[in-house]
């Protein structure tokens, strides 16, 4: 659908402007350009990652400069960065680790990026326009209009349910036993499994829902520590009348929050999935290490949702609450993991992980062949088979 929707939304918007005229004027092409490329960034801001933020900048710099050059010039550079800009869509997430980037939104943009391309190709071959700069940036912002719509839009319409003194947004998909509930990550609603969730849902009843401060979720009122969301957790699954026990798989932060509700809520869990999980005693074994960007800090979060925010700045609270537990035992434990990088930091994170299984006995570790922390996405395919064949496991 992604690939649809982008092709038809490039092609109309390049027919309108050419109806209307909007394109006879040099800059609007190249206006188009630039605020595509600078959507990299506003995704990286959403997802609070400061190091996402600045390759994406430099990319942004990048385009901006051929649109700038294709505006002096020759529109064909323009042409060439349109397109140029669709392959990188293509490999955009196994080049940059972009926490906001809606899981669509590659193969949406490709497919605009080209279909513009292919466009603005054809009015220079039949060399239907003129150099006046016309209504060039005023169409350039009813594109991006178009395009902000698009990554806006909202997911397929969710329940809402009444947990710990707020709304709760949240998804129900298929039938049956056993029953998976999705937990995301930092930074992430339940629009970050959108993309497996309905396969997963062909082989259980799959529970997916934004946190407080997410997507369609109410606003978080005091501290968003691990207790706060096993509250909101436990309400929700009550609300949503679909009865246990649960499989709980969290990813990220989000595993933080599984381990917690599984000490918890023993009777109610059986079995957790933790996908790029992050450890209880990570963020002390990264400084202790030497390395840098431990932890996301306040300031790096400005931008991120309002549950984001309040769970960074309950984040030590979350780790020594979790930290202080005993593990769920006598449940069937996967681990999912990316592949082992170069760097420092993926050493540590690569032990982290199977340190994290190992406090499990008789957990299962796979290593995702490729891709990077968000596997779901990278691997998608091979995340659902590692986690089908998991739920086959669980009775």
């Amino acid at each position: 659908m992604e690939y649809l929707v982008g092709a038809g939304l490039g092609l109309a918007v390049g027919a309108f402007a050419t109806v209307v005229g909007f394109d006879r004027g040099r800059a609007f092409y190249p206006v188009v350009l630039v605020v595509i490329a600078s959507y990299y960034d506003l995704f990286a801001v959403l997802g609070g990652s400061m190091p996402a933020l600045g390759i994406e900048t430099l990319g942004l710099v990048a385009f901006a400069a051929v649109a700038v050059l294709g505006f002096r010039t020759n529109l064909w550079w323009v042409v060439a960065a349109l397109a140029a800009h669709g392959i990188q869509d293509l490999f955009h997430a196994s080049l940059v680790d972009n926490p906001g980037v809606p899981p669509w939104w590659p193969a949406f943009c490709m497919t605009f990026d080209l279909a513009a391309a292919a466009w603005l190709a054809a009015r220079l071959i039949r060399g239907r326009r003129v150099s006046s700069p016309g209504h060039g940036v005023f169409a350039a912002a009813l594109a991006a209009g178009a395009l902000f719509g698009t990554s806006a839009s909202a997911a397929p319409p969710a329940s809402v349910a009444q947990a710990d003194g707020h709304a709760v947004a949240y998804q129900v998909q298929g039938q049956g036993r056993p029953v998976l509930v999705l937990i995301s990550g930092l930074g992430d609603g339940m629009a970050s499994f959108r993309d497996v969730a309905p396969d997963l849902a062909a082989h259980a009843t799959v529970i997916l829902y934004d946190r407080a401060g997410y997507g369609g979720s109410g606003a978080p009122a005091g501290p968003r520590d691990a207790a706060a969301v096993a509250r909101e957790l436990e309400a929700l699954l009550a609300a949503s009348g679909v009865p246990g026990p649960y499989i709980l798989a969290g990813h990220s932060i989000g595993g933080l929050y599984a381990e917690y509700f599984a000490a918890h809520h023993p009777d109610a869990v059986a079995g957790l999935i933790l996908e790029e999980s992050r450890p209880a005693g990570f963020t002390a074994r990264c400084r202790a290490a030497g390395l840098s960007m431990c932890v996301a800090t306040p300031a790096m979060m400005t931008f991120a949702p309002k549950g984001a925010q309040a769970e960074v700045a309950a984040l030590e609270a979350t780790v020594a609450q979790v930290d202080a537990l005993a593990p769920a035992t006598g449940k069937p434990v996967l681990v999912l993991s990316r592949a082992p990088g170069p760097k420092p930091f993926d050493s540590l994170w690569t032990q982290a992980q199977s340190d994290l299984a190992a406090r499990y006995p008789g957990a299962l570790h796979r290593t995702a062949p490729a891709g990077g922390h968000y596997v779901h996405r990278d691997q998608r395919a091979w995340f659902v088979g590692e986690v089908t064949a998991f739920l086959a496991t669980v009775r």
